[in-house]
């Protein structure tokens, strides 16, 4: 496939008021420098060179790793790996801090290469016969001592797509090349010009999905959602290189120079890129940057680290989503926050809706995992809800040639198990159900089958075999979400439903009642979850575009109060409460940088007392 290619010679530069950053640690070896992704508040550094050594600014202290480091990453799933004097090796919590050899299983057939950790636990090594899978088995990698280019695998992005590099025998870019989740047997190469800048100092996703490239004097943009493959190349004129990127978050990345200059770059369709002044720093070039997710960005420059506080952050950033989703609803079981399919741009190119078929998980401490496939495939915008330590998924839409077709089956499924079985069929066939848990009773309310939306309600308890019939809600319910507070339902319903703000269901008296939102109209498709006494009302869709806002419904007071704003206008995405923290994940949101929606796959985090 041939790309198209724009090429931009000028770019407005906009400054940005900064605070000074803060020195943090003087004495970083020389060689090329790694960082912890956004796990933790205080990062850990990886030096290569032939005196190889970690750093953690926590604890301020250096370990000699003894040997020449070649390539290492660090895995999301909180491993290293490092290819240490010609061995691969991974050390982690299951290790206890001890490096243990795995270069048996990963079959190299270089010396050394490249090491890419996935967001899931994949993990590439350049030069190796086999690649570490998502569920921790080795399996080809495609890779092969005869190809003329070596693959040497790079970022991943929210399409399910891993990015490579094509590299000759002298380790010169000369290509690019994705391998997708979807078609995992083969690399597909991307058609370049011939005079594609060479000698890459980075290669990262942004939080809206693009593929970003940086050469000394240049900046390339691939988008993953075109089918032509369009990729932008931004020349840049100053006399200072580029030496590093990184990714920032909420925006696109950040750019750093050899005169310690950095940048955000900020590019949007049809318009002239911006660069905005972030950071001077006069200790040398600027060698490797990392955002934590509490918005302090972390730089290597020169010899030294810099802390430096980009802005106050309400919403602290977690682990990336297996892939970006929209219409996920979380139940939580046990600790994990479980989320049935779902529906978004998916593989290469991401230019058409997939419906994604697997059950994914969710800790706070140990990050996304993909459950077992669904029996159904193909089904999304499922009801979610738990019984007797059981998942239930209710109903849901399948993909056809053609549109849409709703379901009336149940898929319960056991976590410790990872077992599904078929369970009491739903009542009609419909997709977009709002099931919600008081007890061990199952409520799923409204729906949609056959564009018909529905306000019906059906519940389902411990050992019942069929659902029993329950008050229609006010009106008809589907691009919904809600949540639970003693024994009362509160659902926020789509722009169908003529709904004032909040459906309230009391499941003792059988009645249903209404609450007005603040703001008219209320918000369509907002996430919902409840903390305390409060339902939170968060995002969600305005008259002409998502809103930020969040609003907390006290059930005490009668009354509304306005919380932290989230950091993305966000809609159709999953939200839940667990102990003192409020997390959502995931939805969509029209954003400029795309020129179109983009489904989000990332996590974030409140603590609501902090505001209280």
């Amino acid at each position: 496939m041939k790309p198209r290619l724009f090429l931009i010679l000028t770019a407005s530069i906009l400054t940005l008021d900064t605070e000074a950053a803060t020195l943090v640690y003087r004495g970083i070896p020389t060689g090329r420098v790694a960082m912890e992704r956004k796990t933790q508040i205080y990062p850990q550094i990886v030096v290569a060179g032939r005196n190889g050594q970690t750093f953690s600014i926590e604890s301020e202290v250096w370990e000699e790793l003894k040997g020449e480091i070649g390539g290492f990453d660090i895995s999301p799933k909180e491993y290293d790996w490092i290819w240490l004097n010609g061995k691969i090796q991974c050390r982690g919590l299951a290790t206890r801090g001890r490096l243990v050899d795995r270069t048996s299983y990963f079959e190299p057939y270089r010396k050394n290469g490249r090491i890419f950790a996935g967001r899931l636990g994949e993990v590439w090594v350049a030069g190796a016969a086999k690649m570490r899978g998502r569920d921790g088995l080795f399996v080809p990698s495609g890779f092969s001592p005869d190809d003329e280019l070596q693959v040497q695998p790079r970022c991943d992005d929210p399409f399910g797509n891993t990015w490579a590099a094509l590299v000759d025998g002298e380790l010169k870019e000369r290509g690019v090349a994705v391998r997708s989740f979807a078609r995992p047997d083969r690399w597909l190469r991307l058609d370049l010009p011939k005079d594609f800048p060479t000698g890459w100092v980075g290669m990262c996703t942004d939080d809206v999905g693009f593929v970003w490239i940086a050469a000394p004097n240049a900046l390339i943009q691939i988008d993953p959602r075109d089918p032509k493959g369009v990729v932008r190349i931004e020349k840049i004129s100053s006399a200072a290189r580029i030496t590093s990127i990184a990714p920032l978050s909420h925006r696109q990345i950040l750019v750093g120079y050899s005169d310690g200059q950095i940048k955000e770059l900020i590019a949007r369709p049809q318009e002239k890129t911006e660069f905005r002044n972030v950071l001077q720093l006069s200790a040398g070039s600027i060698r490797a940057m990392h955002e934590n997710f509490d918005g302090m960005l972390w730089v290597v420059a020169g010899a030294n680290v810099y802390g430096h506080r980009l802005g106050k952050r309400e919403w602290k950033e977690g682990k990336r989503m297996p892939a970006g989703n929209h219409d996920n609803i979380f139940v939580e079981l046990g600790g994990r926050f479980y989320s049935a399919g779902g529906k978004t741009y998916f593989g290469w190119p991401a230019s058409q809706w997939v419906n994604l078929d697997h059950l994914w998980s969710f800790h706070p401490n140990g990050g996304w995992q993909l459950e077992p496939p669904m029996l159904e495939p193909g089904k999304a915008y499922s009801g979610i809800a738990k019984q007797n330590e059981r998942i239930w998924i209710i109903g849901g839409y399948f993909r056809a040639e053609k549109g849409t077709r709703a379901t009336d089956t149940v898929e319960i499924y056991d976590p410790e198990s990872r077992r599904y079985r078929f369970g009491p069929k739903y009542p009609a066939a419909r997709g977009q159900i709002v099931a919600l848990n008081v007890g061990e009773r199952i409520y799923a309310i409204g729906g949609e089958g056959n564009k018909v939306a529905s306000p019906e309600m059906f519940s389902i308890g411990i050992g019942q075999s069929r659902w029993n019939p329950e008050p229609p809600a006010p009106g008809p319910v589907t691009q919904a979400a809600g949540c639970v507070i003693g024994e009362k339902l509160f659902i926020t319903a789509g722009p169908r439903a003529n709904c004032p703000g909040l459906f309230v269901y009391d499941t003792t008296a059988k009645k249903w009642s209404t609450v007005k939102h603040p703001t008219d109209p209320p918000p369509a498709a907002p996430l919902v979850t409840a903390w305390r006494d409060e339902v939170w009302v968060m995002g969600g869709r305005g008259n002409s575009s998502g809103v930020k806002a969040v609003w907390a419904y006290s059930t005490k007071t009668g009354k509304w109060r306005q919380g932290p704003d989230l950091p993305i206008p966000v809609s159709w995405g999953a939200a839940c409460s667990y102990r003192n923290i409020i997390m959502i994940a995931g939805g969509a949101y029209r954003d400029e940088a795309v020129g179109n929606y983009f489904n989000s796959d990332q996590t974030f985090f409140h603590l609501p007392q902090a505001t209280r």
